[in-house]
């Protein structure tokens, strides 16, 4: 088994930041270098936990509950996602 600190040390880890253009909400991101391998980079969408786009006021609720969860885990299961979009 691996010491979590020292697999903490293999990586260079940056917080990025900034606003989203549509609402002005604050966007932030975990950005993950390793150190012997520059080109495998990762960036993961920390806050919000995820991205969606705003609804229609017209939209009923029980859609727009069902869209907001799809949404929320997407980045975790994307065919939940889609099982949850088929769903409504």
């Amino acid at each position: 088994m691996r010491d979590r600190n020292a697999f903490l040390d293999d990586y260079e880890q940056t917080i990025r930041y900034g606003r989203c253009p549509s609402c002005y909400q604050v966007i932030i991101f975990l950005h993950e270098s390793p150190k012997e391998y520059a080109d495998e980079d990762t960036e993961e969408l920390i806050y919000p936990q995820s991205i969606n786009r705003p609804l229609a006021s017209e939209v009923p609720k029980k859609f727009a509950d069902e869209y907001k969860e799809a949404c929320l885990v997407l980045k975790y299961s994307p065919k939940a996602s889609a099982a949850l979009s088929r769903a409504c």
